[in-house]
């Protein structure tokens, strides 16, 4: 269910007004609110949608943090813009896999706040909220330099260097897989391209005419049936420790197959596949 119609009007409460007045005038921080906690993800959500800015929740333990950002997507009008920057599944200097679910959360929360803090990259309507962890905050993660650099849009129309797109692919972490059935890899079959990037609900299905991206579309992976086309995408980091900057990233790229091939007719890429 959503509320997001009944944020509106905490505009006709004085105290909010003020308290929105407060922080845009950029002065001290508010003290603490007397706000019940049934209504904190109310309160936040209005602030979130009246500010327009990015915004970050801080919470005690993990669980609290899901349930937080569980009631934020009820209030929020775009609920996909609510993110967990999950905690790290290992302890410090512990040396355990990360989860698949682990790092897709917290790439797709960074990335989101990097997005926030580009707004010529790509046309984002509704910065985002994102609820974390002080043990999340505290691990450590790439500089925020380092992750704008690394973001990559991909546009219809756009010329591209496929061995050298493969390349940086590869540098920013993703893994070449026969099929892309999870966050973090890419496929290549000729002249389509399928993609994951963490920051992404589904997967991208990229058809190249030539050097030309002729077509962009999101599907799912289960089913290979298209959800959306879409114009452009934002290609972001598959890891938060870049393999670009290590010694293995050109031994996994030398093992691709970039052989070229002759693109099929138009008319077969504008089939549905």
């Amino acid at each position: 269910m959503n509320l997001s119609g009944l944020v509106r009007f905490l505009n006709e409460v004085k105290p909010f007004t003020q308290l929105v007045d407060e922080i845009r005038a950029g002065g001290a921080a508010p003290g603490p609110l007397s706000v019940p906690a049934s209504a904190r993800a109310y309160v936040t959500a209005a602030l979130a949608s009246e500010l327009s800015r990015p915004t970050l929740i801080v919470t005690a333990r993990m669980d609290l943090a899901t349930h937080y950002a569980e009631q934020l997507r009820a209030w929020m009008p775009q609920s996909e813009r609510v993110f967990v920057l999950a905690d790290p599944d290992a302890l410090p200097y512990e040396r355990v896999s990360w989860s698949r679910e682990t790092r897709q959360m917290r790439l797709a929360a960074l990335v989101a706040l990097a997005e926030a803090s580009l707004p010529g990259l790509h046309a984002v309507t509704v910065p985002p909220v994102v609820v974390a962890t002080a043990r999340s905050l505290m691990q450590m993660t790439l500089p925020a330099r380092e992750l704008r650099a690394s973001l990559r849009v991909l546009r219809r129309g756009q010329a591209v260097d496929l061995h050298k797109l493969l390349e940086t692919w590869v540098g920013l972490g993703y893994r070449a897989m026969p099929v892309v059935e999870e966050p973090g890899t890419f496929s290549h079959r000729g002249g389509i391209i399928d993609i994951w990037s963490p920051n992404l609900a589904w997967p991208v299905r990229i058809e190249l005419f030539g050097d030309e991206v002729d077509s962009l579309r999101a599907f799912d992976p289960t089913t290979q049936r298209t959800q959306t086309h879409v114009d452009a995408v934002v290609i972001a980091v598959a890891s938060e420790a870049l393999p670009r900057l290590g010694p293995t990233a050109q031994e996994r790229l030398t093992a691709l197959d970039l052989r070229p091939c002759h693109p099929p007719a138009r008319a077969e890429y504008e089939q549905e596949i």
